[in-house]
């Protein structure tokens, strides 16, 4: 039944937002009107010696050779750290990026570590795309559920009727490429262009070992954000997928939504600005293996507020590194520790974990594991953990 459930979230996720490519890879018009500030990917994770932090963001989907960072861009790693999980975290430690163009179209990058410059390791430049995804299982999933949706009728907590019948009609197609055969990695052959940053911990960890890094695009002058990530897929996945490209509204909305969303520059309003759109989604996603209440942190009962935890959960976007473990396999490991699945990991992201199973592992199953799409490794590149600037060399 949990697999079930699975199908059906995934399913309808694509199947009313088409134009979500995972990730971040596809955005809100804000971003996507400046490729340069259009972040696609967070990653964040501790050396094996767990003495320094390496962090990356990459922008620019399907960047080439031609692609360039914006010299009127500030590239921000947000960073704070806690004692624990949940405590409250100290000031703000920024690492601000940002890229001068010279002769001979070369670009120079200069980084500052809490408003100074300070001894750190940097890259920026084209590399690999390290995210892997079965993204053409999804759409032909999609397909299926468009030609088989119906009526639904909600609960007093917004959650909706699905019939078994639909998602177990969905298992083979969603791990499989259209018509049958092994799941494929769509993004496959991808470029970006990344920012790779390796930092002393102690720069970053004055509070405690618990570090949040959540990331940035900010227009120069006025300081407007452009962008933010955190965990992978949260705005594209949760915040407004549910709508119907063919009705201008709600195109509009759906733009609306995200752009709201990546120009949000205080962690702490976030819950108390996004938690109740999250809900409502995840009302929905809660029914789809017909029984609703059986999602992670879902209240006990068909009422109000019944997904306002998880909501809240979720609208705290920033990726979670324990910085006294140097042993990073586990995506949400830091935020499976504090819900009970007890663990050493460093957590974070780092560009080998497939966050997309993960993530379908918590929502549908209330694990870190055993949910996947088929596709478990890039599938055209091989990052490393060590060897910086760790993202594989560019197709």
């Amino acid at each position: 039944m949990r697999m079930l459930r699975f199908i059906a979230t995934a399913a309808l996720l694509v199947a009313l937002a088409p134009r979500v490519r995972a990730a971040d890879h596809v955005d809100g018009p804000a971003a996507s009107a400046d490729p340069a500030a259009d972040i696609t990917d967070v990653f964040a994770w501790t050396s094996a010696n767990a003495k320094k932090v390496n962090l990356v963001m990459d922008l620019v989907r399907n960047a080439t050779t031609e692609s360039r960072f914006s010299d009127s861009v500030d590239y921000v790693f947000h960073t704070s750290s806690a004692a624990s999980f949940g405590a409250t975290p100290g000031p703000e430690i920024d690492i601000v990026c940002t890229f001068k163009n010279k002769r001979g179209n070369r670009q120079q990058v200069r980084c500052r570590v809490g408003g100074k410059r300070r001894k750190i390791r940097i890259f920026a430049g084209l590399r690999e795309d390290p995210f892997f995804f079965n993204l053409a299982g999804f759409r032909e999933t999609a397909r299926i559920v468009t030609a088989a949706a119906g009526g639904l009728t909600f609960d007093a907590a917004g959650c909706p009727a699905v019939d078994a019948p639909t998602s177990a009609a969905l298992v083979d197609q969603l791990q499989s490429a259209p018509g049958g055969g092994p799941a494929v990695d769509s993004f496959a052959r991808f470029n970006v262009l990344a920012i790779v940053v390796t930092v002393n911990k102690r720069m970053l960890t004055r509070n405690g070992p618990i570090l949040a890094v959540w990331a940035s695009t900010d227009r120069q002058g006025d300081g407007a954000q452009i962008d933010r990530m955190g965990r992978a897929g949260v705005n594209t996945a949760v915040t407004n997928p549910f709508f119907r490209e063919s009705v201008p509204s709600e195109q509009e909305h759906h733009e609306m939504v995200l752009d709201e969303y990546n120009a949000a520059a205080e962690p702490a309003q976030w819950a108390g600005a996004f938690r109740s759109e999250i809900a409502a989604n995840l009302a929905i996603l809660d029914a789809l293996d017909t029984v609703c209440g059986n999602q992670l942190l879902a209240g006990p009962s068909a009422t109000a507020g019944r997904y306002d935890e998880l909501a809240t959960v979720l609208a705290d976007d920033q990726l979670y590194v324990n910085t006294a473990s140097g042993t990073c396999m586990q995506y949400l490991a830091v935020e499976a520790n504090a819900l009970g699945i007890t663990n050493t990991d460093c957590g974070g992201r780092t560009p080998l974990v497939d966050s997309i199973d993960t993530t379908y592992s918590v929502l549908a199953a209330g694990a870190i594991s055993g949910v996947g799409d088929g596709v478990p490794v890039d599938g055209d590149g091989v990052a490393s953990l060590t060897k910086f600037p760790f993202l594989d060399v560019p197709n």
